[in-house]
């Protein structure tokens, strides 16, 4: 069940960055995180929970990325950390999103929360205790997102593991 989540939240972010207009997304999956993150300057947390099942999804960048993702509307100008940590929420929002509808897809519905925002430098994301916790990284030339999905499961949890087997 766990590999299930942990394989459909990193095809999620392949699709999500393909749809940033990022041709050729290269995902590294149970890539090094944790500690503290040195070029890490924004991060966005979003809770969800559905039947035996609660977690987070964690979304972090640098600087340079999260100015590559934001959108032409909020002008050429480089945003405020303010406006940069409000796209990397927004980012976390459509992530998260992604592994809902592909969760719903095999029977399980989740509620989510609202992104939580951080800005700053030297930030620490320790594991969560007793979670599943994993990292990935995807990314594009000038563009790296690294996120971290923990998951905490009931031994009641069960998931199909195919769309549509439910």
């Amino acid at each position: 069940n766990v590999e299930v989540i942990y394989l459909l939240a990193n095809t999620c972010a392949e699709e999500l960055m393909r749809a940033y207009g990022h041709d050729e997304p290269q995902v590294e999956a149970s890539c090094s995180g944790g500690g503290t993150l040195v070029n890490a300057r924004f991060v966005a947390s979003i809770g969800f929970a559905g039947e035996h099942l609660k977690g987070s999804l964690v979304l972090v960048c640098d600087q340079a990325t999260a100015q590559l993702l934001q959108p032409a509307e909020l002008g050429e100008t480089p945003g405020t950390p303010e406006v940069l940590a409000d796209v990397l929420g927004e980012l976390s929002n459509q992530l998260v999103g992604r592994l809902k509808n592909q969760l719903l897809s095999r029977g399980l519905t989740l509620a989510l929360g609202t992104p939580m925002l951080v800005y700053g430098q030297l930030l620490s994301l320790p594991s969560p205790p007793e979670a599943f916790s994993f990292w990935s990284r995807v990314g594009s030339p000038g563009l790296e997102l690294t996120f971290r999905v923990d998951l905490y499961l009931e031994p009641e949890f069960e998931l199909a593991s195919e769309a549509g087997a439910i």
